[in-house]
């Protein structure tokens, strides 16, 4: 057995949650369900491992910093296990967003985390 859990690009996330607001609005003129963001947030808040892919990929506002911090920060107060990728460095990450420390801090708990670095060219700049 292994251990059911979620995968999705962080631009995907924040367009997922961004959708629910749509979804509720026509629900209401419908009287239709809906999904709502409790619902698409606490399916990745709760997932017993996440994958959130090229974190820091996305436009930044204090509203998506929000969504981040939130969510890392709730999984880290669980103990869920969380796998993020990101194309920049921790200290490029954390320079980019509002929520910096928190966010940069919480992925470097020696508790609960585990830093790798994997160096090397860009497959798809030397792809030929």
């Amino acid at each position: 057995g292994g251990v059911a859990g979620k995968y999705i690009h962080a631009v995907a996330w924040l367009r997922a949650l961004k959708a629910t607001f749509d979804h509720e609005r026509l629900a209401a003129e419908t009287g239709e369900a809906a999904t709502s963001y409790e619902m698409v947030f606490s399916a990745y808040e709760d997932a017993p491992l996440l994958g959130l892919d090229d974190l820091g990929a996305h436009k930044h506002s204090d509203w998506s910093d929000e969504q981040f911090d939130l969510l890392i920060d709730t999984r880290w107060r669980k103990a869920l296990p969380t796998i993020v990728t990101t194309n920049l460095g921790l200290d490029n990450l954390a320079g980019s967003m509002a929520t910096r420390e928190r966010i940069a801090s919480r992925l470097q708990d020696r508790q609960l985390s585990q830093v790798l670095r994997l160096q090397g060219a860009d497959y798809r700049i030397t792809s030929s």
